[in-house]
């Protein structure tokens, strides 16, 4: 089994709703994401796939947030663990059949992240 992993980031606000605490008011994060793929198989050139193909895809996720007030753009309350829910199941959509999505990370600072896989 061979995995990929490529890293990108996004600067965001958000607030969370109904949390009793600090994070309720509206603050800003670099977001981290991290896309995990797997196979077993590679090309005739000795590729899973090509890293260029899977940032492409990340890089019009992230247009759509980025500088943006995550609560306005997004249909949910921006959680991290419930962005790499949103990105898993729209990167799964784009990414071709040869390849698993096996892991969305979120990191909101250097210390925490969350992940989403199946």
């Amino acid at each position: 089994m061979f995995e990929l992993m490529i890293e990108d980031h996004f600067d965001s606000a958000h607030f969370l709703a109904g949390y009793e605490g600090n994070c309720n008011n509206l603050h800003g994060h670099r977001f981290k994401i991290r896309v995990h793929v797997q196979g077993q198989k590679l090309n005739k050139i000795g590729l899973l796939l090509d890293y260029k193909s899977i940032k492409t895809e990340v890089k019009k996720m992230i247009a759509d947030l980025d500088h943006k007030v995550l609560n306005e753009v997004l249909n949910f309350n921006p959680t991290s663990e419930l962005m790499a829910e949103y990105f898993y199941h729209n990167l799964k959509a784009v990414l071709p059949q040869e390849v698993t999505l096996s892991k969305i990370e979120i990191c909101e600072s250097e210390n925490t992240r969350a992940s989403y896989y199946e």
